[in-house]
């Protein structure tokens, strides 16, 4: 083939392409934390993977996703921040975030009041969310939540002492994070809590400045905390929850029948984001006893046993932050959906 045919061929190829390209009405940037792991290996980009296949391949090319993992967009508050500003379409970050935009956010991370994961993804993507939190929180920070999973729950480990029930916390020292709930959670337990900054926790758990400390299953393995702790018991006392959010302004922008493609791709993502949840924790959990670490299952009495006793003065103090009949209607409606109502 000669030189000149050749370069025509390739000019050809580049037309069609950059046709294609322009043939994009819209252009959604997604950004999140996570970067470098294949999908099965990370809820955020198993999410960000089927959610562009489905979104392009359902619009016709119409729309076209842009992801942006490793916070390359900025830090996570950064691009939340933009989100609501405009100047980045989509993200996927943790509920936490959203508080200051909308305090009544924090219901969702009351310790003790959800007891798994399928309640938590049942009651906060239920219409009584939506109504009662989500649509205001739209209107205050022009997003739209589109949906949200359990990242699983923060669970407690200790180093010399096994815990199997609240009693068993006594007197021991305890890392939280800086929050005044989680302290009063701590403080419930008739243990101390010790406030650290997350890069300091592996240092005072090896030195014994603390006794141990509360996390989710998948950051006491990243996090190397088997090495420093010998006991996990698997008390799910706080969801993680992690939103997947859009630009309310883009999103209401967008033909009705390019929302449905967003939507549907949303319940798409979410549905396979939910099975590499349920498979790393499974795993995870497994390699922890591998590892060394004791693992304990309690019983459905002794876990109540742990919600019943760091509830009430964490609901309390949340009171103090929050309408305490929008506490009400949601402890109603969690009972409505208990009952299968």
């Amino acid at each position: 083939m000669s030189g000149k045919k050749l370069a025509a061929i390739l000019m050809a190829l580049c037309l069609v392409a950059g046709s294609a390209h322009a043939a994009a009405e819209y252009k959604i940037k997604m950004g999140y934390s996570p970067g470098n792991l294949a999908p099965e290996d990370s809820m955020e980009i198993m999410y960000g993977h089927i959610f562009k296949q489905e979104v392009e391949k359902n619009s016709a090319g119409r729309i076209e996703v842009e992801i942006y993992q490793s916070d390359a967009l900025g830090s996570a508050s950064d691009t939340v921040g933009a989100i609501a500003m405009g100047s980045v379409e989509m993200g996927q970050y943790e509920i936490a975030l959203w508080a200051p935009y909308n305090r009544d956010t924090m219901l969702f991370s009351l310790p003790g009041m959800l007891r798994d994961k399928d309640e938590v993804v049942a009651m906060f993507n239920s219409d009584w969310a939506r109504k009662n939190i989500f649509d205001d929180l739209e209107k205050k920070a022009n997003t739209r939540v589109l949906g949200g999973l359990c990242k699983g729950f923060r669970d407690f480990t200790t180093k010399g002492r096994p815990l199997k029930v609240p009693a068993d916390m006594m007197g021991l020292s305890i890392r939280v994070m800086d929050s005044p709930m989680y302290v009063k959670m701590i403080e419930a337990l008739s243990a101390n809590p010790i406030i650290l900054a997350g890069s300091e926790m592996y240092t005072a758990m090896k030195n014994g400045v603390v006794d141990g400390h509360e996390n989710a299953v998948l950051s006491i393995w990243q996090d190397k905390t088997y090495e420093v702790q010998d006991h996990l018991i698997l008390d799910e006392h706080v969801p993680g929850i992690l939103t997947f959010v859009i630009n309310a302004q883009f999103y209401n922008s967008l033909a009705a029948d390019l929302r449905q493609v967003v939507d549907d791709a949303n319940v798409a993502a979410m549905a396979a984001s939910k099975k590499v949840v349920e498979t790393l924790e499974s795993v995870l959990t497994q390699k922890l006893g591998e590892s060394g670490m004791q693992v304990y299952v309690p019983t459905a009495e002794e876990k109540k046993l742990w919600h019943d006793t760091i509830r009430p003065p964490c609901e309390a103090f949340l009171r103090t932050q929050i309408d305490g009949s929008l506490i009400d209607s949601y402890i109603e409606a969690l009972e409505q959906h208990r009952a299968g109502q």
